[in-house]
């Protein structure tokens, strides 16, 4: 008689033909109950269905837990040889090598692992099997729900993924213990399983627990939740890409098409977009950029160090960014006009009486500044590396390149936006205002009123 454990992996091998056409699994072996029930259970389903399949289990030793490491590899080694399997062992040092690739020592161990599997899957038709279950499942939906996800991240672990096969992903963690009780399987337990320092193990210690007291089914019930949103993920997904495809003529995107499109789908194909150029997994900022630039139907903004996006009328295109070039200008400043030749723009100066200030229209293009504060000698320039303004409302300092790249102003213009700017630092720049010590304060004598005219002629 089956028990509850074999009957739902086997249903989830046969559901999900993770075993079509293979030749070789890689499975995942740690020597926790979860690898232990997979490796034994894969073991005796090849055997029972007479499916010539190699299994190849893999033991990386991460050399994280010194003398408790070294346990549990010479535990893999013993149960793999009751079962007569060549056990593959790997020994990587993943504290060196996640302070040589700057990642936490979780994912150096996890691109350790996946890297090891990988090697020995090469060659022929070949699985990888990981021992992930329904538990972990619950727990990883929990996990990105605490962080802020959206319908993906609420599926919880997918069956597969590539070459990478999950059989007990439909089983609970308390079946896994119970088919090792029943089949007289030891295994080992980690001990960083049952530290609180780590968020998963918060999540299946403290919340789940809390959780399963209300409801005791709960992962059962989660696991439906996961296969109604899996099932709308997959929909909304082939909604977007056929969108994504109609919307591309082969150079650029169709700005009006994407606009019309449902939120949901719009979201998703400027993903797909941006996803088409990033190596990097794709953030909602990057996303959120690149709706904020299609809705202005102009501009450009560079989304990553390699990535920029330029809006042009109807089309949206996707470019290399270019390293902004500081083409550097100065013009010392006078009362009266001064043409900046470098951008065509007048900018007229002039001072008043702090009283005469009261019959000064205020328009858009006019500015007014503490007349003074001023030092001797102001100059208009262009940015230059290193300048920050600071702002009135919110008193703090801000570089210039943070500020451009939030008012989503191309790389290419930001040479052309005058500065007034003196040795102590930046007075006025175009778009932003005038910074927080130059404004005109109760009690100061003489304004310098700073007018702008763009696009005119010498």
């Amino acid at each position: 008689m089956h028990t509850d454990f074999e009957r739902l992996v086997t249903e989830t091998i046969d559901n999900y033909n993770m075993l079509e056409e293979t030749e070789r699994v890689v499975v995942g072996f740690s020597g926790g109950a979860d690898s232990v029930s997979l490796l034994y259970f894969l073991s005796d389903f090849v055997k029972k269905t007479g499916r010539n399949i190699e299994i190849v289990p893999v033991h990386v030793n991460h050399g994280l837990r010194g003398e408790e490491a070294d346990r549990d590899e010479n535990f893999a080694k013993e149960f793999c040889r009751i079962l007569e399997l060549d056990l593959v062992v790997v020994h990587e040092d993943v504290n060196a090598l996640a302070l040589e690739n700057k990642v936490s020592t979780e994912e150096a161990g996890r691109n350790v692992r996946y890297g090891a599997f990988r090697r020995y899957a090469e060659g022929v038709r070949s699985k990888i099997a990981v021992a992930h279950t329904l538990s972990d499942s619950c727990e990883t939906m929990l996990f990105n729900l605490i962080r802020g996800t959206g319908i993906k991240g609420l599926c919880g672990i997918p069956p597969t993924r590539d070459n990478i096969i999950r059989p007990l992903i439909s089983v609970t963690r308390a079946q896994v213990e119970d088919y090792c009780r029943r089949n007289s399987l030891k295994y080992i337990n980690d001990s960083t399983n049952f530290g609180l320092d780590y968020t998963r193990n918060k999540i299946r210690l403290g919340i789940i627990s809390l959780i399963q007291e209300i409801n005791p089914n709960f992962e059962v019930s989660a696991k439906r939740l996961c296969d109604i949103l899996g099932e709308s993920e997959r929909y909304l997904d082939e909604i977007s890409e056929k969108a994504f495809r109609e919307s591309y003529d082969g150079k650029s995107y169709n700005i009006s098409y994407i606009e019309n499109l449902a939120n949901a789908v719009k979201s998703r194909v400027a993903h797909k977009i941006l996803s088409t150029y990033f190596e990097k997994p794709v953030e909602n900022k990057h996303v959120s950029l690149l709706l904020d630039i299609m809705k202005n139907r102009m501009g450009a903004v560079n989304v990553s160090k390699n990535l920029k996006i330029v809006c042009s009328g109807e089309k949206l295109l996707v470019r290399k960014a270019e390293k902004e070039k500081l083409l550097f200008w100065k013009k010392k400043m006078q009362i009266g006009k001064n043409f900046l030749t470098n951008i065509n723009s007048n900018v007229i100066i002039k001072t008043v009486s702090a009283d005469e200030l009261k019959n000064i229209d205020k328009k858009n293009n006019v500015w007014f500044i503490n007349y003074d504060s001023l030092p001797r000698e102001c100059y208009f320039r262009s940015r230059q590396s290193g300048d920050k303004f600071t702002f009135k409302s919110r008193g703090i300092s801000k570089s210039f390149k943070k500020i451009f790249n939030e008012l989503k102003i191309p790389v290419e213009e930001r040479s052309k936006i005058p500065i007034l700017a003196c040795e102590n630092g930046v007075i006025w720049a175009k778009y932003i205002g005038v910074s927080k010590e130059y404004i005109p304060k109760e009690g100061c004598k003489k304004i310098l009123i700073l007018e702008l005219e763009d696009n005119v002629n010498d």
